[in-house]
């Protein structure tokens, strides 16, 4: 669980370990000041000319916790060669408690999709 706090936080979510989809429960994630970086590594993927990660879009479901109803925030791509390229990789996920996916906004949510470290900036467009 990630407790912010008060001001602009921005959270990243990612991982580069196979097998592994980190997840991050955030319990006061304010959707005016606060920003989510949600990552997907994708190591055997073959972007096109040079890059090495591209941006995706991204879903919003409501979800019922044990604690609080709460938006369950992941990855999303049309692309099927890169989707199945998901199944056994790691996909960053968030899930603010107390939010209501209608409250997210474009700007809060940025997904990258890396066959690199998107954390060491080794990962270019």
């Amino acid at each position: 669980m990630i407790e912010l706090g008060e001001g602009e936080d921005d959270i990243i979510v990612f991982s580069t370990w196979e097998d592994n989809d980190p997840v991050s429960i955030i319990t006061d994630l304010d959707p005016n000041e606060d920003q989510i970086v949600l990552g997907v590594y994708v190591p055997d993927y073959d972007f096109p000319g040079e890059a090495t990660r591209m941006d995706a879009t991204y879903t919003a479901s409501l979800i019922e916790t044990s604690q609080e109803s709460a938006t369950l925030i992941m990855p999303a791509v049309t692309d099927e060669a890169l989707l199945s390229e998901f199944n056994s990789q790691s996909v960053g996920h968030a899930i603010p408690l107390g939010v209501d996916p209608s409250e997210i906004q474009d700007n809060n949510i940025h997904v990258i999709i890396s066959n690199s470290n998107i954390l060491d900036g080794s990962a270019d467009r």
